[in-house]
């Protein structure tokens, strides 16, 4: 809610403001935890680091899409598609992981899809919003079905590895993406006199 409030208070937010603000004050956060509990962030196998950087790679670009989405959709309709990705979770976990699949949740698994339909019809009459709305839909579905690999590649971490691997290294990987952004694009760079309350309260 309060993403899309600080892209109705000023245009000039991006995606990299968020991204900034919610990965900087964690990063020292789970550090901080790690050192207290004799957690070595930086010891892993080459199995891990690959893990990593799925769980990295999908879970920024989700975070993106979903960013991006609340431009086009309302937050109700945005909260509710997010939520679908247990339903590829479990589809992919049957796939991946070898997990037992059951009827009900394959029953679950189409009530979603279908869910997901109905949401679709209730589109505006204007070309253009409805271009946008159907749009907004479109990057949610992607960026639960990221999510869904991200939750996958979370689950294999923590079989091995501490629960403070995964956070702190995708918010790092948040911090990488847009600085990446940044150089690439520097009208990204966030600008100072742009910052609202609303982004203050994104921070804490």
């Amino acid at each position: 809610m309060i993403i899309k409030l600080t892209y109705n208070m000023n245009e000039n937010i991006t995606f990299i403001d968020h991204a900034i603000s919610k990965s900087i004050l964690p990063i020292f956060i789970y550090y901080y935890v790690a050192k207290t509990q004799n957690v070595n962030l930086f010891k892993m196998s080459r199995k891990i680091m690959m893990l990593l950087f799925a769980r990295v790679l999908f879970g920024v670009s989700a975070m993106a899409l979903i960013t991006f989405s609340i431009n086009y959709i309302s937050v109700s309709v945005n909260t509710v598609i997010i939520n679908l990705s247990p339903i590829y979770v479990t589809f992919l976990a049957f796939l991946i992981l070898k997990e037992k699949i059951t009827k009900i949740e394959v029953g679950l698994m189409l009530l979603g899809f279908f869910g997901i339909y109905l949401i679709s019809l209730d589109k505006p009459s204007d070309t253009l919003k409805k271009s946008n709305y159907i749009l907004g839909i479109s990057l949610n579905v992607l960026a639960s079905i990221f999510m869904a690999f991200g939750y996958i590649a979370l689950r294999k971490i923590n079989t091995t590895e501490s629960p403070l691997f995964s956070p702190f290294y995708f918010f790092i990987g948040a911090m990488v993406f847009s600085v990446i952004t940044m150089v690439v694009s520097p009208s990204y760079i966030p600008k100072v006199h742009t910052y609202t309350f609303f982004q203050i309260m994104l921070f804490v």
